[in-house]
């Protein structure tokens, strides 16, 4: 008897503790990193650059912890100034919160940029308060990472994590 409960044991521990396929593959500046749960049967995928996440079909800029980005603007490829607080509802739509930091700093130092602004972009400048300097930030490549990420098993909704 004590053999068959070895035997359970050693065919069920792995699933149990959620251990899983990690991946890692790097694409210019772009980071993908996938975990294949073994007990969930779920893939998820993170994908990153400096600065940048992509989740939840948007982009999050990491201006900085400090900073409050609750006013900034952001234009993408030169265009014509967008207000962050533009894609409110639509960001809401995909699983973001409103406001996710604290009462000091609302926004975390985060600018959240739904993915379908994106198309075709490169440059993003993102002016975190009125009277700061805008940033750039490159974001060549990122639609050939997701393009791989998806040939790698990564569906759009395995980054919602």
């Amino acid at each position: 008897m004590s053999f068959r409960l070895a035997l359970a044991a050693l065919l069920v521990l792995p699933w149990l503790h959620g251990d899983g396929a990690h991946t890692r593959a790097q694409f210019g500046e772009w980071v993908l990193d996938i975990h294949k749960d073994a007990f969930g049967a779920r893939t998820s995928c993170k994908l990153s650059a400096p600065h940048l996440n992509y989740l939840r079909r948007a982009l999050v800029i990491q201006v900085g912890k400090d900073i409050d980005t609750s006013s900034a603007a952001y234009r993408i490829d030169g265009q014509a100034p967008i207000w962050a607080r533009w894609d409110a509802l639509a960001l809401a739509r995909l699983g973001f919160a409103v406001e996710s930091g604290g009462l000091s700093n609302p926004s975390d130092g985060l600018v959240t940029i739904p993915l379908v602004r994106l198309t075709s972009a490169h440059v993003i400048a993102v002016r975190p308060r009125p009277a700061d300097q805008p940033r750039l930030y490159k974001i060549d490549g990122l639609t050939t990472a997701l393009d791989k990420a998806a040939a790698l098993g990564c569906a759009p909704d395995a980054f919602d994590d």
